[in-house]
């Protein structure tokens, strides 16, 4: 998204995660990406993000969430068998997964520009779709990736394209849908 110059980004990272290629992006970019750190299962955090945006852009054109989580070191780990779930492993994945996005898109509806009956209702509406993004390698696919069939384990670069071509041709009547990364409808 950085290769197109009219955009400046801004990206919240989760407190538990640091990621090198983000803060060499940072350097890279320094007046058209901003990172700001939050904390997903802190309302008080993303309000302070949400306040941080509004001050620095007044508003934004797109949100795009890609804050879930499976694993976080020595925290969080996938569960494999009932005998290894645990209630704050559940817990501590529904409120980033699950609460913390509906919580951002609360506090970002006044700042954003104009989620799917309210955003049709809008003068200048948005689109609000879910995405999947396939099996990326990626370290949170690492452990799962032995059992991924040949040519469906993608590239970071090239997942990311084919979600942005989805998104730069989503249009309202898409809204509430659920789409692979391939632009195929996934039924849910």
């Amino acid at each position: 998204m950085l290769e197109y110059p009219c955009l400046t980004l801004v990206l919240w990272a989760l407190k538990y995660v640091v990621v090198q290629g983000l803060l060499d992006l940072k350097n890279k970019f320094p007046k058209r990406l901003n990172i700001l750190q939050l904390d997903l299962t802190i309302e008080s955090s993303i309000k302070a993000c949400t306040m941080s945006v509004r001050e620095k852009y007044g508003s934004l054109n797109r949100l795009i969430n890609a804050s879930g989580i499976l694993s976080i070191p020595n925290m969080l780990q996938p569960e494999t068998t009932l005998n290894r779930v645990e209630k704050s492993s559940l817990m501590l994945a529904y409120e980033v997964n699950a609460v913390g996005p509906i919580l951002v898109i609360r506090l970002l509806l006044a700042v954003t520009k104009t989620v799917s009956v309210e955003f049709e209702q809008k003068k200048d509406p948005i689109v609000c779709i879910l995405l999947h993004p396939g099996i990326v390698d990626t370290d949170l696919s690492r452990p799962f990736q032995r059992n991924v069939p040949e040519g469906k384990l993608f590239t970071k670069e090239y997942s990311v394209q084919k979600l942005l071509n989805i998104i730069n041709n989503a249009k309202s009547h898409d809204n509430d849908k659920f789409f692979a990364w391939d632009g195929q409808e996934i039924p849910w």
